[in-house]
């Protein structure tokens, strides 16, 4: 780098120069950058250009470690699932138990949404459907995700009514293409959707003395 010095002479009050007008002298700097390039190191880091160190205790060849290292951020993804979708937060509880209990509860729903998708991709890899019309407007999606599958299902009900005990009237939700098709690719049965035959029985209610 080399600093380069100007000078230049001002007069300290304003007005008319004349025989007793005084000056001040100023210094501007100018800074010039002076580089090379050291075609060495520019030969050393174009040889090791897309390599970087990876630590493993793994025994495996190093396509399959690049393999498993690319899949990382796909695990990763299900941090934010459990952490938005399943909304799991930071909670006073009064004992170990019940931590131990509410981070089961919290695995198992995560546990669920990734057993969906994975059933779900799996079966349209077996039959060769490339993309369903999951998306707003029958917007084609190439993978499914639960979130978009409980929100297709969440509508459906049966509706049974009961007099006396009795069963007098049952309906079934009425189920579009689309919802058959996601049913069949997660392998569940139609008839999970249809009501039961006869009512849940009520349990009497004890009486006091």
């Amino acid at each position: 780098m080399r600093d380069t010095v100007t000078y230049e002479h001002r007069q300290q009050r304003r007005g008319r120069p004349g025989a007793n007008t005084a000056y001040r002298r100023l210094e501007h700097h100018r800074f010039e950058l002076s580089y090379a390039i050291d075609a060495e190191a520019v030969a050393f880091e174009a040889a090791s250009d897309g390599c970087f160190p990876f630590i493993t205790n793994l025994s495996s060849e190093a396509s399959e470690l690049l393999s498993i290292y690319k899949a990382q951020p796909h695990l990763e993804r299900r941090h934010a699932t459990l952490k938005g979708v399943i909304e799991a937060a930071p909670l006073m509880l009064k004992s170990d138990t019940r931590i131990d209990a509410l981070g089961m509860c919290l695995y198992v729903a995560l546990l669920v949404r990734a057993l969906v998708e994975r059933q779900l991709r799996t079966a349209m890899r077996a039959r060769s459907i490339a993309s369903l019309p999951l998306y707003y407007e029958d917007r084609s999606c190439r993978a499914p995700t639960a979130a978009r599958v409980f929100e297709l299902l969440e509508p459906l009900s049966s509706t049974a009514i009961s007099a006396g005990g009795e069963l007098v009237a049952r309906s079934a939700p009425e189920l579009d293409p689309l919802q058959r098709q996601i049913l069949s690719l997660l392998d569940i049965s139609r008839s999970a959707y249809r009501p039961a035959d006869r009512p849940a029985s009520r349990t009497p209610k004890a009486s006091l003395a």
